[in-house]
């Protein structure tokens, strides 16, 4: 049986590096999203920006999602809040529709 190395084994130093890089900071995230349920409380109102911040995203991706229906901003007057639930709902499955 002819052995095939894995396709990693052709990657350069610097490409595996930056992989590995990418690798980090993903996890990074997950580790945020699933901590976030302790931080985050479900009845309070976050603004856009704090909820961007929070999610490592900027608030016009926010917005877009939002216009896509993956994600809900209210809004008092014309100020757009994030509920605490929906926070959480959106950290748990970023790319759930409503």
């Amino acid at each position: 049986m002819l052995h095939t190395p894995p396709y990693f084994a052709y990657w350069t130093l610097d490409e595996l590096s930056e992989r590995v890089t990418e690798v980090q900071s993903t996890l990074v995230r997950i580790e945020d999203a699933l901590t976030c349920s302790t931080i985050i409380d479900p009845k309070r109102r976050y603004s856009l920006a704090e909820a961007a911040q929070y999610l490592g995203v900027s608030g016009r991706t926010l917005r877009r999602r939002a216009d896509e229906r993956l994600f809900r901003i209210i809004h008092d007057g014309k100020r757009p809040f994030v509920s605490g639930a929906e926070f959480l709902r959106y950290a748990r499955n970023p790319g759930g529709a409503l």
